[in-house]
């Protein structure tokens, strides 16, 4: 048993990984695109969130004298009201998160890229890789 161990302890230690380049670089068209999706949800948790507490509140509403019913279920409208604030937060967590986002959209950035550009080299193309300095300005 300890040597199989000791195989699997020597195997490991040769193993290693590779780390995966953030590739993804997001345009101010797809942090709009982003911040309009966000705003379009938090619309409606922050609705789905308002009609189930008005809901719950007016159906406790409906019954002013609890103590004095047969029915003694004090804490029906708990589990919707909890449901309904998750829901506001929610919604607000959105509207703050779309707001960033258009933020992010709107500012102006200076970026540095390696490009490549194929050139003629003795009838042959070959790939030329050139740095480039970019400045992007949203008004």
């Amino acid at each position: 048993m300890k040597y199989i161990f000791f195989v699997l302890l020597m195997i490991s230690r040769s193993v290693f990984s590779q780390e995966i380049e953030n590739d993804q670089h997001l345009s101010s068209a797809d942090f709009l695109k982003k911040s309009k999706n966000q705003k379009t949800a938090a619309w409606i948790a922050t609705g789905v969130g308002t009609t189930v507490i008005l809901v719950t509140v007016l159906s406790a509403a409906s019954d002013p004298f609890p103590e004095f019913s047969d029915n003694k279920t004090e804490s029906v409208g708990t589990v919707p009201a909890i449901i309904g604030l998750a829901c506001l937060g929610t919604g607000a967590y959105l509207f703050f998160a779309s707001s960033r986002n258009k933020k992010k959209a709107n500012a102006a950035s200076v970026f540095i890229d390696i490009e490549n550009a194929p050139t003629l080299q003795h009838a042959v193309f070959n790939n030329k890789t050139f740095p480039t300095i970019g400045v992007r300005v949203c008004f």
